[in-house]
């Protein structure tokens, strides 16, 4: 049976039941020590913790999820001053070798939880327990579609890991690393255009490392893959939304309605105008 856990204060873990575990997180500050006899996941989703995992600390904010395969012992702080809300979802043991080796994954990894479908569904359902949401039937489902989706996100990693034009794998892991921390930035602010000199601190490498890295690991470079991620959000709220088509743009970076015109005539191939709009309700 899947064990669901509510975590109030700091300790050792125990390893999780072979079926997998859910345990629910409102942390003061302090240090847990984390069991790691199975792949595991975190998200957070108010406040930080950094997970210090084979000597390197991993600090896991709202809006990002941490992967990480079995092995000894991590730990888990939480600054102080702070209190963190979160989820750690330890997979099914019985039958889990781990992370693909074949895949020359690092043991840790960070992303953001916008980059992929696994990400989004976590973070929802750890809001929803946090706010008492949380179906009693739905932990064996949502164990089910997490085990499921997690080796497609695990070979995506590892695509854009191989396909980083450098020899040794461990530094095309740590490339990899800055790479995630660049587009949580990316993910994290939808609504305005973020400089290349601004991403390029993020994630400590230059501008012209970065866009060559971003591009070969994600197929963009950074100010397409970012144009691309608000111009759909855009096109889904003309879908769902009657929002005026000035506030959409304005909403996604553009400050002139002519220059988001173009740029969504140019990624979708009409103008914003020719999106079905909902139909006003009647007073």
């Amino acid at each position: 049976m899947i064990e669901m856990v509510q975590m109030r204060r700091h300790g050792a873990g125990s390893a999780g039941p072979s079926s997998g575990k859910f345990v629910v997180s409102a942390l003061p500050p302090g240090e847990s020590a984390v069991q790691s006899l199975s792949p595991s996941i975190k998200v957070v989703i108010e406040g930080e913790e950094i997970h210090e995992i084979d000597g390197r600390p991993y600090v896991v904010r709202p809006g990002q999820m941490l992967l990480v395969d079995r092995g000894p012992p991590s730990r888990a702080t939480v600054r102080r001053n702070q209190q963190t809300l979160g989820l750690c979802i330890y997979l099914p043991s019985s039958g889990n070798d781990g992370f693909d080796p074949n895949l020359v994954l690092p043991r840790a990894i960070l992303q953001s939880t916008d980059s992929n479908s696994l990400g989004r569904l976590i973070a929802d359902y750890a809001a929803r327990l946090h706010r008492g949401r949380g179906d009693a039937q739905l932990p064996a489902t949502m164990m089910a579609q997490v085990s499921a989706s997690l080796g497609d996100v695990l070979s995506s990693a590892g695509r854009s890991i191989g396909a980083l034009d450098v020899k040794k794998a461990s530094t095309r892991q740590e490339i990899y690393h800055r790479l995630e921390v660049a587009r949580a930035l990316l993910h994290g602010n939808i609504d305005r255009v973020v400089p290349l000199d601004e991403l390029a601190r993020s994630a400590g490498l230059s501008g012209f490392h970065l866009t060559r890295y971003f591009a070969a690991a994600y197929g963009a470079p950074p100010a397409r893959y970012h144009r691309t991620l608000r111009l759909e959000r855009a096109a889904q709220r003309l879908r769902v939304t009657n929002l005026a088509i000035t506030e959409i743009a304005l909403d996604a970076g553009y400050a002139e309605l002519s220059a988001f015109t173009h740029a969504f005539r140019r990624e979708y191939g009409c103008a914003p105008t020719a999106i079905e709009r909902p139909r006003k309700r009647p007073c």
